[in-house]
This record gives C-alpha cells, structure tokens and sequence, in this order.
C-alpha cells in the first residue's frame, strides 16, 4: 500500500469531519507520520482489529471484561464472540476483539479470512451507516 496515496484519499474523503480533516493537515508535512499511521490496513492481534442479517445475538445489558466475552460464548454456545473494546490502548485507539466457539482468540485462518472480505470494502463508500 502506498501510504502517501491512502493519506491522500483520506485527506479527499468528504466523509471526515472538519476536526478530523485539520488532524491530517497538521501531519501534511510530516512523513514519518503519515506513513505510521497510513503504511497498510489494521491487521488482527491480541484476538481483534483495531454491521441486519438475521443472525441471533446476544448483548449485555452494561460494560463487561474482555474475559467475560470469553466464558458467555462458550456459556451460550455461541459460534463466536465479539467485543468493543480498546483493550489496554487508550479509548481513541477503539476497535473490537473476536473470540471464537471455544472462547480462545479467533484462529488465524478465520482472522485471515476476514481480513481478505476487510480488504475488499472501500472505507468511505463501503460502509453502510444506520
């Protein structure tokens, strides 16, 4: 991926607010930068990455450890477990964390997997929104 490019069509992307537009443009002329934060897609680590479709779910009623994702999914027997969580990143840093049917960190074949669907959605046009 060519960092420069993506920094660019981010910097172009009519979907960013005005807030987040003047964070790029004060990284303009600082390349390091913007190659740290535009080099390549977020990949799974740690069990997760930094969307109506008739699947069944269950959500708790308030805020829960990332463990207790762990025990629920086997609890329920659920096929996979997601939580939205920073983990031990600051809040800024979101994203969310998968566990799979055995309650462990999704397996790297089903990271992988949707990792390549992850590549094919364009992150401005690719999204639908509610």
């Amino acid at each position: 991926m060519d960092f420069m490019k993506e920094y660019q069509k981010w910097l172009d992307s009519d979907v960013l607010t005005g807030e987040e537009k003047a964070e790029l443009k004060a990284i303009a002329n600082d390349p390091k930068e913007i190659e740290s934060r535009f080099y390549g897609p977020l990949e799974f680590g740690t069990a997760g990455l930094r969307g109506t479709n008739g699947i069944k779910v269950r959500i708790f009623e308030s805020l829960r450890p990332t463990p207790e994702l762990s025990f629920a999914v086997r609890y329920y027997g659920c096929q996979a477990g997601i939580n939205v969580t920073a983990s031990h990143n600051p809040k800024e840093y979101n994203g969310y964390k998968v566990y799979w049917e055995d309650g462990a960190q999704l397996p790297p074949h089903h990271a992988s997997a949707i990792a390549k669907e992850l590549e094919k959605i364009d992150i401005f046009t690719g999204i639908q929104s509610m």
